[in-house]
């Protein structure tokens, strides 16, 4: 079973973030590193709003897959293997699948 995160955003956790959000922290310390200029603190300020945008983003469709994943029913007597298969075929994210699988293991096991 997964740890359970504390309430603190997903964004906050390094190891949650995706490629896209690891690449526009990379160019907020790349320009940080460039050196001290009130045009260089206007980039990094920007930067750091377009991450806010970009998680955003991400939590939306982490979102969206979850509601998706709760307006469909899933066969929890499947094997695991094609539980797995079925909803990765209906596009849903590794988040959305290990959630999935620990409402599985719930249900199965009488602990709803």
């Amino acid at each position: 079973m997964r740890p359970q995160m504390s309430n603190f955003p997903r964004r906050c956790y390094v190891d949650k973030l995706t490629p896209a959000e690891l690449a526009v922290r990379a160019a907020i310390h790349k320009v940080e590193s460039v050196g001290a200029d009130p045009l260089l603190t206007d980039v990094v300020v920007l930067l750091n709003e377009a991450a806010a945008k970009l998680a955003d983003f991400v939590d939306a469709k982490d979102a969206k897959n979850d509601n998706a994943y709760a307006s469909h029913r899933y066969d929890f007597n499947l094997p695991v293997a094609d539980f797995i298969k079925q909803m990765r075929a209906d596009g849903q994210t590794d988040d959305t699948i290990n959630h999935a699988l620990d409402q599985r293991l719930k249900h199965l096991s009488g602990a709803q």
